[in-house]
């Protein structure tokens, strides 16, 4: 699919304001709970709760809505620009911070699925 410029994301992807929120990490991690804090508290939709086709065209990743909706039981359609990707990891305080590219990579990575 990467030689198509197209892979399989594992996230929850959420639509805020006309863009993409990817919520990416190991399962069990808490990728729904965020999708659906952020549906409740900022009026978001999630589209899927567990996988994203992510798409570049023209330059511009987007995301799609995908078929497969895991423990969610969320999945539906849509496609949108990128607007953020954020990793999640489970931790005793709340804090943000934007990753290094070499760090970010090696998170994203990770969640990338492989069709063989």
């Amino acid at each position: 699919m990467i030689a198509r410029d197209s892979l399989i994301l594992h996230c929850a992807f959420t639509e805020y304001r006309g863009q993409a929120i990817l919520f990416s990490a190991p399962s069990g991690t808490g990728k729904s709970t965020q999708a659906a804090l952020w549906e409740r508290y900022r009026g978001s939709r999630t589209v899927n709760g567990d996988r994203a086709l992510l798409r570049r065209a023209g330059g511009v990743w987007t995301a799609c809505g995908w078929p497969v909706c895991g423990s969610s039981e969320i999945c539906g359609a849509g496609e949108v620009p990128i607007g953020a990707i954020v990793m999640l990891r489970q931790g005793k305080e709340n804090r943000a911070e934007r990753l290094v590219p070499a760090r970010a990579f090696s998170l994203l990575y990770a969640q990338v699925t492989v069709n063989q």
